[in-house]
C-alpha cells in the first residue's frame, strides 16, 4: 500500500468547545466493505488476466473459487510484512486480494521468480485498483458523522489514499467536509521501533497475546502512533481517555489506541474473528458494534 502520509486539516481547531476526539478508520468502518470492494476486485482480476495472459472470465472463476477456499480456514492467512504478521489477512476484499491473487496465479502453474514478478505488479497497482472501488457508505454514516461533529473533534485516519477517500466523502449531501480532519496513508500496518512521535516507542511493549489467537499481536506501530499523536496535539487533548477510536480491524485500528489509553469501538463484520469479539467484551473501554449508531451511543454514554 504505497501511499504517502497526507492530511487535510479542517478550518477549526482548539477554539472549538470540545474536550473529546473521535477518530474513525474508513474502509469497512464507514463503508460496507464487501459491497465497496467489488470494483477493486474486478480491477485486480483484470490485472491478473493481463499478467497471466488468461481470459478475465477464467480468472474471475478461479478468483471466486480460491476466495471461498481461503475463507474456510482464515486463521491460515495473515497479512505478513517483512516476515511479521500484522493482522488477519482475510477480513476484507483488500486484504484478501493478495492471498487470492497468488492462488490464482499458482493455478496456472506459475511459480518461482515469475510468480513473484507478477505479484509485484499486482502490488504496485494497488492504488489504481483502489481507485476503482465502489462508493458504498454505510447508510447510517452521514447522520452519525454529523452527530459526532456536534459533540467532538472528528478525524478520519486511514491507510487508504486521502484523495480517494475524500472523493467518497464528497458524495454525502449537505455535509461540510471542513468539519473533519482526513489523514490518508497512515501505515497502521508498519511495525518497528522507529520514533516518529513524542510517544517513546520503547514505553510500549513489542507484542501482546490475545486468548484464542496462536500468535503475537504487534503493538509498536510507529506511523499509526504518530498520526494519532498529531490529532491529540491538534485539538489539545492530553488525556487519552477523552479519545474514542472506531475501526473494523482490531489489530490495525484498535490495539494501538487501547495501548495508549483510548477507548475503542470495533465494527464487527462477517469475517471478524470470534476471539476478537470476546476480547473486546471484557473491558468497559471497548465496544462491539454492527451499526455506527451503536458506536455513537457508546460515545454519548461515556
Amino acid at each position: 500500500m504505497p501511499f504517502r502520509h497526507k492530511t487535510r486539516t479542517p478550518s477549526y481547531t482548539m477554539s472549538d468547545p470540545f474536550d473529546r476526539l473521535v477518530v474513525f478508520d474508513f474502509d469497512g468502518t464507514c463503508t460496507l466493505v464487501e459491497k465497496e470492494g467489488k470494483g477493486f476486485v474486478s480491477a485486480v482480476i483484470n490485472t491478473l488476466s493481463e499478467v497471466a495472459g488468461r481470459g478475465p472470465e477464467t480468472v474471475r472463476g478461479l478468483y471466486e473459487h480460491h476466495q471461498r477456499e481461503i475463507l474456510k480456514t482464515p486463521e491460515a492467512y495473515d497479512w505478513i510484512i517483512d516476515g511479521v504478521a500484522v493482522c488477519p489477512g482475510t477480513l476484507d476484499p483488500y486484504l484478501r486480494s493478495s492471498h487470492v491473487a497468488r492462488k490464482v496465479l499458482e493455478s496456472f502453474g506459475i511459480s518461482g521468480d515469475r510468480l513473484e514478478g507478477m505479484m509485484h505488479v499486482v502490488g504496485e497497482r494497488y492504488h489504481d485498483h483502489y481507485q476503482k472501488s465502489d462508493i458504498a457508505l454505510r447508510p447510517e454514516f452521514p447522520d452519525v458523522l454529523a452527530a459526532f461533529c456536534e459533540e467532538a473533534h472528528v478525524a478520519i485516519v486511514t491507510n487508504s489514499a486521502a484523495d480517494a477517500v475524500e472523493k467518497k466523502l464528497r458524495t454525502i449531501p449537505n455535509f461540510d467536509l471542513s468539519r473533519v480532519t482526513l489523514v490518508g496513508g497512515a501505515k497502521k500496518y508498519v511495525v518497528g521501533d522507529e520514533l516518529l512521535s513524542r510517544v517513546p516507542i520503547t514505553n510500549i511493549p513489542k507484542t501482546t497475546r490475545i486468548p484464542g489467537l496462536a500468535r503475537d499481536v504487534q503493538l509498536r506501530r510507529p506511523h499509526y502512533i504518530a498520526r494519532l499523536q498529531e490529532q491529540f496535539d491538534r485539538v489539545g487533548i492530553r488525556d487519552p481517555s477523552k479519545v474514542t477510536v472506531i475501526g473494523d480491524i482490531f489489530e490495525m485500528d484498535g490495539i494501538v489506541p487501547l495501548q495508549l489509553g483510548c477507548k475503542f469501538v470495533l465494527m464487527v463484520g462477517v469475517h471478524t474473528p470470534p476471539y476478537e469479539i470476546r476480547y473486546m467484551l471484557a473491558d468497559s473501554r471497548r465496544c462491539v458494534a454492527t451499526d455506527l449508531n451503536e458506536a455513537l451511543g457508546f460515545f454519548l454514554a461515556q
